[in-house]
């Protein structure tokens, strides 16, 4: 996940004070890669019930396909973080098996219903090296669970017996990588190459898991793969596929030897994820003002003093601005080799960082669900269950379990990563309450990726919004999908879109990896198609659900307990049973579900999918539901947030409305010719006019005539500028360092600038 503490900082049977140093492991099999010696490859079996799947043949626990896996696609997962692990994703959100608690408060593992690996072969990657299992070197040390960053190296200790009055729950021992900074992958770029040459090894070795060799094939085929990433992975999916087909690109020329095998990328699907910086500390902003849930966190002065601070020249925007230049000249790989280069992104990452932080310290909400408090959070039984040493056995893994890596983490630097379109399907799957990397970004990057090549340029963004069709009595969300590229709203989803809505993500992540239409589940010539609907997906409208009370686990005490809680966890005060702290009394384990009458859950929001299903299978729409709730949610409902929806508007290409607080327009789309503006109650906004634009801003004047606007639309204030300049404290609309696109949402509001997306 992305960290809301700096980025913006938030991506066993036993209690904890059990924990102790890995056993020795062993491995049943000692193998080097056929095409490169260099690697080594040590794996064992694990039990049946490490991962409980749903049928006996799925012999490997990261996710062997239900049928047919010898002719399965495969599918890569990576977590983001940058240094959370890919556990999360196989445990808490779309693998094989899920965690649950047994009636004696131990942990244990059933089959996840909607488990992804009802399509597809699945691989879960932990990196950059120390993520995860992933380790350099095996260090021991104590840990204190208090800490904010208690396996930090700054916050290990020496193992040595409990202090007098100090609680065995809090400090557990153990085995860990190093957590140097320096001895990890400090970029995207060259986490893409480890990852590379991993891939090389794996597939080598085990040809049963290479889509390029299949049963009665006589030749090598390329290994066509699908990588989906989740938060800061919007960073690596764009970037890791782009380096797997330039070294394809190497291979076929000679550069690279003959024996090499070219690993295709058949689709990147990117859920809730980080792609740019400065699109995503100004959508935190815009989101946080205003959304689909009608919950407006922060006020208009917060606003404004954000957008004016962010695009300062000493700011985000100006330092992002610095840094992406820079790297062009200085590091055009963006390998992170020049330290200049690095400070100054390092300094651009912390300025964006201290505008998300400053909008955090204020809400109380959730950076990854703006339905709730912070302390709200996936359960982290999983990370109990890892760490138990019948399971640490059992995988074979070196060192204990730990779900982030502040070492990597702190080696990333923000370097201008960037998405590029070489015919692969590409996929932006968004939660809509997910404020640290939410929707609104994602749309916007996706415009953004489809303006960029030409053949989408026009036809994505006129696209409509189609209703995505999970079951026949459930829409799950809103696509737009023209060719290979593809946006999708979730609805009553937060960050981690898979945790939340689990059927709804499954049938979309099946849909993409098949080349199939994601509205319905038909099968499509993509090279023509194109969906059609809405144009604007914010008039379904939100319900918020009732709160939950959190539970506080031990092993993420940052992350789930309140203040008060934490203080108390300093102090020693308390219990610890089963990973979760409590005052006192320890709350009742809630029993798993029977593998014969699995149901899709959720912890946060319950969805209302099928009530019984088979443990196969894909759904394939007929027709449209009527039902088109989950968690109470009112589809066609206009939400504050929504725009006017008279059918003269329905197919203009810029559309605006002027709020009851007169803060000012939105953008349904930015492919506008001509770009209009609406006044403010802010002295002195920006009005570069056009015939075109008064006139569609006087129309929209009659259409809501209980708007307040402050300035008539052809009243031009004392000083105006050409729509294509860049004015100071401009508002980009979150398109990074483009100038035409910052010409086209240009405006200056005094030394404030205001708009939305």
């Amino acid at each position: 996940m992305v960290s809301p503490t700096v980025f913006a900082s938030a991506l066993f049977a036993m209690s904890v004070n059990t924990q102790q140093f890995p056993p020795p492991a062993t491995y049943s099999t000692v193998l080097q890669s056929p095409i490169n010696p260099n690697i080594t490859i040590s794996y064992k079996t694990p039990t049946n019930d490490t991962c409980t799947t749903a049928f006996e043949h799925q012999r490997q626990y990261s996710g062997y396909a239900r049928t047919n896996p010898e002719i399965s696609p495969l599918t890569i997962w990576l977590s983001g973080g940058p240094g959370s692990s890919s556990m999360v994703g196989l445990f808490e959100e779309m693998g094989p098996c899920e965690v649950v608690q047994l009636p004696n408060g131990s942990y244990s593992t059933q089959p996840r219903l909607w488990g992804w690996d009802r399509s597809s072969n699945l691989l879960f990657i932990d990196q950059p090296t120390q993520t995860g299992f992933s380790y350099d070197e095996r260090i021991n040390a104590a840990i204190d669970l208090s800490k904010d960053f208690p396996y930090s190296l700054e916050s290990r200790m020496v193992p040595a017996p409990l202090a007098p009055g100090a609680p065995a729950w809090r400090n557990v021992n153990g085995t860990f990588a190093s957590g140097r900074v320096m001895d990890t992958q400090h970029s995207t770029a060259l986490a893409a190459r480890a990852c590379w040459y991993f891939l090389q090894g794996f597939l080598s070795a085990f040809p049963q898991y290479n889509p390029g060799t299949r049963p009665n094939r006589t030749t090598i085929e390329p290994a066509r793969v699908n990588l989906f990433t989740e938060s800061y992975g919007g960073m690596y999916g764009p970037t890791f596929a782009d380096f797997f087909e330039e070294q394809n690109d190497r291979r076929n020329s000679g550069v690279l030897p003959s024996n090499t095998l070219e690993i295709q990328v058949d689709s990147v699907g990117i859920i809730n994820g980080a792609v740019d910086i400065l699109t995503g500390t100004i959508s935190i902003a815009n989101f946080t003002r205003n959304n689909t849930y009608g919950i407006s966190a922060i006020d208009l002065l917060t606003y404004q003093n954000t957008i004016s601070a962010l695009n300062s020249d000493a700011g985000c925007r100006g330092l992002v601005t610095k840094c992406r230049s820079r790297t062009q000249v200085f590091d055009p790989e963006a390998l992170g080799e020049d330290e200049d280069t690095n400070q100054l992104c390092a300094n651009a990452l912390d300025a964006c960082s201290r505008v998300g932080n400053g909008i955090y310290d204020q809400i109380h909400k959730s950076p990854y669900d703006v339905r709730y408090q912070p302390e709200m959070s996936p359960s982290a039984a999983y990370q109990e269950y890892l760490n138990s040493a019948d399971i640490i056995q059992s995988i074979g893994a070196q060192v204990n379990y730990t779900q982030s890596s502040m070492a990597v983490f702190q080696g990333f630097s923000e370097i201008g990563d960037s998405l590029l379109a070489r015919g692969i399907r590409v996929a932006f799957i968004y939660g809509d309450a997910d404020i640290i990397c939410n929707w609104y970004s994602g749309q916007n990057v996706s415009l953004e990726l489809a303006r960029l090549v030409p053949s989408y340029s026009t036809a994505f963004p006129s696209a409509g919004y189609a209703d995505i069709v999970v079951n026949d009595s459930y829409i799950g969300g809103h696509v737009r999908q023209y060719g290979n590229l593809s946006f999708s709203r979730i609805f009553d989803a937060g960050h981690f879109v898979p945790h939340y809505q689990p059927e709804t993500a499954f049938t979309i992540f099946s849909r993409i990896i098949q080349g199939d239409d994601i509205s319905l589940g038909h099968n499509v010539n993509l090279s023509t198609f194109k969906t059609e609907g809405i144009s604007d997906s914010t008039v379904h409208a939100n319900v918020v659900p009732p709160g939950i009370a959190p539970t506080c686990w031990i092993r993420d005490v940052a992350g789930t307990c309140t203040d008060e809680q934490r203080g108390a966890i300093e102090r020693g005060e308390g219990t610890v049973s089963n990973g979760i702290w409590s005052p006192n009394a320890v709350a009742t384990p809630e029993p798993p579900l029977p593998a014969s009458s699995l149901r899709s859950k959720t912890s946060l929001s319950k969805a209302m999918p099928t009530t019984t299903v088979p443990l196969t299978g894909v759904f394939t729409a007929t027709t449209v539901p009527t039902v088109t709730s989950t968690t109470k949610a009112k589809s066609g409902a206009n939400s504050k947030a929504s725009f006017p929806s008279d059918a003269s508007y329905s197919n203009a290409k810029a559309q605006a409305y002027v709020e009851e607080d007169c803060m000012a327009m939105m953008w349904s789309q930015y492919l506008s010719a001509s770009t209009f503006y609406i006044a403010t109650d802010i002295p002195t906004p920006l009005f570069p006019h056009s015939s075109a634009s008064l006139a569609k801003c006087r129309a929209m004047n009659k259409l809501r005539p209980n708007k307040k606007i402050v300035y008539p639309c052809d009243e031009a204030p004392p000083t105006v500028k050409s729509a294509s300049a860049e004015p100071a404290n401009l508002f980009s609309c979150g398109f990074g360092n483009s100038p035409s696109l910052q010409g086209k949402c240009a405006r200056r509001i005094g030394g404030a600038a205001d708009g939305r997306r």
